[in-house]
């Protein structure tokens, strides 16, 4: 998700990633919904 979403700030379209190819849109906007995301936790074992 955040390498087809810095592709597309970044205007590069490639096939390998198909999101990317929004790059060539003219008006694409990102929403993230956090509570879709979930919380971080670090674990030691």
């Amino acid at each position: 998700m955040r390498l087809s979403a810095l592709m597309i700030s970044k205007r590069i379209p490639d096939s390998s990633v198909p999101m990317s190819l929004l790059a060539d849109h003219p008006n694409v906007h990102f929403h993230y919904l956090r509570s879709g995301i979930g919380t971080v936790a670090v674990e030691m074992h």
